[in-house]
């Protein structure tokens, strides 16, 4: 019996090393050639005029040369119904950390308080080369 126990604890050992090591790769900010981008989603997020828009903070460290550019969705369960929308913004990256506030309109129902999911895309070019980092995240949405 001795013969099956060490493929048993190889795998074992290998699954639980890609346990580990899997999530690490989703945290890392895109890091290429010199050009660093990096986004997360902020809270809380406050209504506007209404539950007509909602302005999403985004937490962003760039060194893009000139402009990049920041796409935010954001969904929101608001009764038996779905709010969402999506904004987008350029911005100058200052290679430190900085907040940047994206507005963003609702297509159909307004938003309300409550919780929202929010999907954001960053992306820039800088050093001769262009790339894109993700982000995910919930935000807390709450009145002025």
């Amino acid at each position: 019996m001795r013969r099956f126990r060490l493929p048993i604890v190889i795998v074992l050992v290998a699954v639980a090393g890609a346990a580990l090591i899997g999530p690490l790769g989703s945290a890392v900010a895109f890091f290429s050639k010199g050009l660093t981008l990096d986004v997360q989603v902020g809270s809380p997020s406050k209504l506007q005029a209404r539950g007509a828009a909602v302005n999403v903070p985004m937490q962003v460290v760039c060194n893009a040369q000139g402009r990049a550019g920041l796409d935010v969705f954001i969904t929101e369960r608001v009764g038996s119904a779905i709010a969402n929308g999506e904004g987008f913004v350029r911005f100058q990256c200052t290679g430190d950390f900085q907040t940047v506030n994206v507005p963003i309109s609702a297509n159909g129902h307004a938003f309300k308080k409550g919780t929202g999911v929010v999907n954001a895309v960053l992306f820039g070019c800088g050093f001769h080369v262009c790339g894109d980092q993700d982000a995910t995240g919930n935000t807390k949405i709450t009145h002025k």
